[in-house]
């Protein structure tokens, strides 16, 4: 997602650092978050007033935090100059803790809720963490029981050449990652036609009332999705009209659906597919490809992301683990 995209380099900690609750032993390690709709947030307790916080997590965005909870737990830090003002995470309790952000001054931007009140996206949250809280571990998306593990390096889930894809991420001028904006890239292939791609677990539509019932399904009307530039929907209707569509399914004006009867991603094929456009695409903003690979594809697999190896794991439903609880 688009959403405060800050485009400023960090040095970043030692690879897989993480705070004192989570740095040894090394295991894998549950980590507390609610799934809903397709859409993942983190679901810490924070230590001051034991209440849970609500954080979207978004593999294709930096991350924020907005201004009312940073206010009310005291977290905001002095911004100089024309810079944006930050704030850190509030200290979080020893019953459901999550791992620290990964920049040297662990940070992120606040977001004004004001600046987005009107958008249900944002309803009931209060914040997001994005790459510079994934970048550099092994996560592990189980849309299939509702969990989300957090791995170390060398504990990648027992799988087959044909369940990986490779990702790329952008580089700084001296070839190195860039701390903070690590967002995973794919290329994605429909009706033998290749198309840059990001992954995006945030990806999320509002649909209209009228959507919603064209939709023909039990999901909520706020929902993940998967995104696609609006000339690359206008060809795929124009080119396959027996596909479903619909050229007014959202609560914002102009925004299309379409179902997408197979995605595939070297040897990993997705199936059914909604992707969904944006009014003026505005989520395709500085960003160099066509497509948002979201939980429309995804949604029903367990993928990990290993930002340590550069790939992605998508698999059905591999063995279960045990992992520790926090």
């Amino acid at each position: 997602m688009l959403i405060v995209r800050m485009i400023t380099s960090f040095v970043l900690l030692a690879a897989f650092q993480l705070n004192d609750a989570l740095a040894a032993p090394c295991a894998v390690t549950r980590v507390p978050a609610v799934f809903t709709a397709g859409r993942v947030f983190a679901a810490p307790m924070v230590d001051s007033d034991k209440r849970r916080l609500r954080l979207w997590i978004d593999s294709d965005g930096s991350g924020f935090l907005f201004d009312d909870v940073a206010a009310r737990y005291g977290t905001l830090t002095k911004a100089g100059g024309s810079a944006r003002q930050r704030a850190t995470l509030p200290r979080w309790s020893t019953q459901a803790t999550i791992p620290a952000l990964t920049t040297r001054d662990r940070t992120l931007p606040i977001l004004r809720r004001s600046d987005v009140a009107s958008d249900p996206v944002f309803d009931g949250l209060d914040g997001q963490l994005g790459a510079s809280w994934l970048q550099n571990r092994i996560w592990t998306f189980d849309y299939v029981r509702s969990a989300l593990l957090l791995r170390c390096d060398g504990m990648d889930p027992a799988h087959s050449k044909n369940e990986v894809v490779k990702l790329s991420f952008a580089l700084d001028v001296a070839g190195k990652l860039i701390g903070g904006v690590q967002y995973p890239h794919l290329t994605a292939t429909v009706e033998g036609q290749s198309f840059p791609t990001s992954l995006d677990t945030a990806a999320t539509v509002a649909l209209s009332q009228a959507g919603l019932t064209r939709m023909r399904d039990r999901s909520p009307m706020v929902r993940a999705t998967s995104f696609a530039k609006r000339s690359v929907v206008a060809r795929w209707h124009a080119e396959h009209p027996d596909w479903r569509y619909d050229g007014d399914a959202g609560e914002a004006p102009g925004v299309a659906a379409i179902l997408v009867p197979s995605v595939t991603t070297e040897k990993v094929r997705f199936q059914n597919v909604w992707f969904t456009t944006r009014p003026h695409d505005d989520v395709f903003e500085g960003d160099d490809v066509d497509l948002k690979l979201g939980p429309t594809a995804f949604g029903r697999s367990v993928i990990t992301i290993d930002y340590v190896h550069k790939i992605a794991i998508v698999q059905s439903a591999p063995a279960p683990v045990t992992p520790q609880s926090k």
